[in-house]
């Protein structure tokens, strides 16, 4: 699992170079491979010489799409919603969303931030973020379920996708599938 043919991808950690470097297409005890776009095929095509072996498969949404559209969205014109959403890790681009912060920190504009979702900088950023941008409110919620998620996504402003390198897109598309840019 991983997008193993992204130069970004592969920048982001010496474990994902090094996975990069011991993924060998041609064994012979290779059944499959699945990529997720055409891209991400072409960034391998060279590599792979049997072509019967590849399937190009994009990740589907488990997302309840009747529910997600029919929902109104219900913001709030006081306050600015902005959600982070998915693995709290730092391939996720979380120096990005530090960035942002800070910048947003120095507005008098009232400003939410919903983090929903779990990973090994969890703990850092529940006890760091509070203190450090103190003009922002945040919200915790861990790992959610998908009722919960749509209403995250409906209740949002806007939901930022910060990672470097993107194979799946998925918190995009569920944004856009709720219609919060």
């Amino acid at each position: 699992h991983g997008d193993f043919g992204s130069t970004v991808w592969k920048s982001n950690s010496i474990k994902n170079l090094i996975k990069s470097k011991l993924i060998f297409l041609n064994d012979s005890k290779l059944c499959s491979l699945r990529f997720v776009s055409e891209e991400q095929y072409g960034s391998f095509e060279y590599k792979i010489q049997h072509s019967e072996k590849v399937s190009i498969v994009p990740v589907s949404l488990t997302f309840d799409a009747i529910q997600a559209k029919t929902k109104s969205r219900k913001l709030n014109k006081r306050i600015i919603n902005i959600s982070f959403i998915g693995r709290l890790e730092i391939d996720r681009g979380l120096d990005i969303l530090e960035n942002i912060l800070f910048q947003l920190n120095q507005s008098n504009q009232e400003i939410s931030i919903t983090i929903a979702g779990w990973g090994s900088q969890a703990d850092n950023l529940i006890s760091k973020l509070p203190f450090l941008y103190q003009n922002l409110s945040f919200v915790f919620t861990g790992h959610v379920n998908e009722r919960k998620l749509i209403q995250i996504y409906q209740k949002s402003s806007l939901v930022l996708s910060l990672a470097k390198s993107e194979s799946y897109g998925r918190v995009a598309r569920e944004a856009v599938l709720c219609g919060t840019p």
